[in-house]
Order: structure tokens, then sequence, then C-alpha cells
């Protein structure tokens, strides 16, 4: 029975211990994985141009979010609107050389500025638009999307044989000066009223 013990107890000694399975299965194998889940050569080790090389973001980090924009900037925010990549403008350039800006000159010359009349009193400025006060004889701008009250810079408008308003979003009073250049000039009401939402036809 002594004998048969130590016997067991040699074989149960001489069974071999296994070490670890390396990545690609084998144990005591000497293959590793890195980041990118790569079972790598044991000839490539960390620090190495191959050791995540499969998963590395334009700032080098494995599996990062990293990538390079429209300009081929990593990681940047591309071009600023309305411009290339290489900082030329691409949109508009207004009176004041800003590019894609919105100024524009008024009636009286001047960039960005509010006149509604210029100096020399030649000219009117009705919703964003100069008019000649000698040459405008008429002015059509029915169903335009014209909103708000009718602007009594209209009224010197002193030659207009035609005016049309109609059928636009045109709200308030008609001003006297306007009620005026109507009487004066015999234009047609019906065409300024019609299709709006005023509260007076100047009777």
């Amino acid at each position: 029975m002594k004998k048969l013990i130590l016997l067991l107890l040699l074989i149960v000694g001489c069974e071999e211990v296994l070490e670890p399975e390396d990545c690609a299965g084998f144990s005591g194998g000497p293959r590793t994985e890195d980041d990118c889940g790569v079972c790598q050569s044991p000839f490539i080790q960390p620090g190495d141009n191959l050791w995540n090389a499969t998963c590395l973001d334009c700032l080098g980090e494995p599996n990062g979010m990293a990538t390079f924009d429209v300009c081929e900037v990593c990681d940047g925010d591309g071009a600023d609107e309305g411009y290339d990549c290489d900082g030329n403008c691409t949109a508009d350039i207004d009176c004041a050389g800003v590019c894609g800006g919105s100024a524009v000159e008024d009636c009286a010359g001047e960039c960005g500025g509010s006149a509604v009349e210029d100096e020399w009193g030649k000219n009117v400025e009705l919703w964003g638009e100069c008019y000649n006060i000698e040459e405008t004889t008429y002015l059509e701008l029915n169903n335009s999307g014209l909103t708000g009250e009718i602007p009594s810079e209209i009224g010197n408008l002193t030659n207009l044989t035609d005016l049309g308003l109609k059928d636009n979003q045109l709200t308030g009073d008609i001003s006297q000066q306007v009620c005026d250049l109507i009487e004066n000039n015999n234009l047609y009401i019906p065409y300024i009223t019609n299709g709006n939402n005023l509260t007076n036809t100047c009777d």
C-alpha cells in the first residue's frame, strides 16, 4: 500500500504544469495582442511602428476619433465659412470689405447707412431699394411680400403715374404724404389697398 501511494505521488509530481496560452493559442507562446486587437508577431513589440498600426487615428491614438478635415488638418474644423482652405474668400464681399458680409450702401451712398434719402434729394429708399425721385414714374410691387406700413417717403416720388402695392401684407394707416400723392397724381387706390390690411383708404 505504501508503494502504491508513493507511486501515485511520483506520477502526480511529474505532471507538466501548463503555462497560459498566448493570443495565438499556444501555451507559453511569445505573441501578444496590441490595443487594436491584433495578435502580433513576437518580433513586433510595443513602441514599434507596426504596434497598434491598424487602429491609430491621425493623432496617433489607438482607437481614437480624430480624423482629417476637408483641409487635410488632423482633428481640424475645416475652412471658415465663406473661405477656402487657403484662406481665400469664396463668398461675396460687401461694401465694407467683409467676406460674406451683409453691409450695403444706402441711398446716400454710405456703406451700412440708414438714410432713406440722399443729401441732394434725388433718390429715395423703399424696402431696401433706391428710386430716383425725378425718373421714377411707376412702382409695381404687387404681391412682393411687403410687410408693415407704407413708407411715407413714397410721397416724394412726385412723378408717379402708377403705384401698385396690392396683395402684400401691408398694415396700418396710409400717411397723409402718400394720400396727397395719390390725390395729386390721380393714382388708383384699389391697386394700393386691395389684398392688404390697411386701416384707411385716404377718403
